[in-house]
């Protein structure tokens, strides 16, 4: 769907999200530390030491040369001790599916570390981020955008107000100010 408008919305989340997936490492390390020292299971990881390294250099090639970003990220290290939780021949089913809860973490943390877009089209308004949410103008009683403040208010009550990215775009605030009045209106006269 093409969109008349869209607005991205700064994401206030990224340092918290590095700060849980820091501690999610810090548990990878105490959780590989613990089986070596306690179970004496270092020689199970040695086997899969050289897929580790392939791993661990595919993906810092991948993530320097090709998405230009650095090397060393706390979701890379969710990654890797994914990997060597699931690796690890002497483990149970339940410290293998830790292992690949760390995995996926890796994978949608670039997804909620991405800006929030809203698109605003004549018929509905979709807000753009891990799960895609779509809204009805009629859901809305005001929605005005000033000074890079963009304010959606439902008509329950609820006020969802968060700052824009200052981007070149292509209409200033009262065009679009202009276009969701018209929208609400006409979501408004339908009722």
């Amino acid at each position: 769907m093409v969109f008349d408008y869209v607005v991205t919305l700064r994401n206030t989340n990224r340092r918290t999200i590095d700060l849980i997936n820091l501690l999610l490492v810090l548990i990878g390390i105490v959780f590989i530390a613990y089986r070596i020292i306690v179970f004496g299971i270092l020689g199970s990881f040695i086997p899969y030491s050289p897929v580790l390294l392939l791993l661990l250099l595919t993906a810092g090639y991948v993530i320097t040369r090709i998405r230009k970003k650095k090397f060393l990220t706390p979701a890379l290290g969710l990654y890797i001790f994914g990997w060597l939780i699931i690796l690890c021949t002497t483990i149970t089913i339940y410290e293998k599916i830790f292992g690949i809860l760390l995995i996926a973490l890796y994978y949608f943390e670039e997804t909620a570390k991405s800006n929030l877009e809203i698109g605003f089209s004549k018929n509905y308004i979709q807000f753009n981020n891990l799960l895609s949410k779509r809204y009805n103008w009629s859901q809305f009683s005001n929605i005005i955008l000033k000074d890079n403040i963009l304010t959606l208010d439902f008509k329950n009550n609820r006020i969802y107000q968060r700052e824009t990215i200052d981007e070149e775009s292509d209409c200033d605030e009262d065009e679009f100010n202009a276009f969701c009045r018209e929208q609400l209106n006409i979501a408004n006269n339908r009722q």
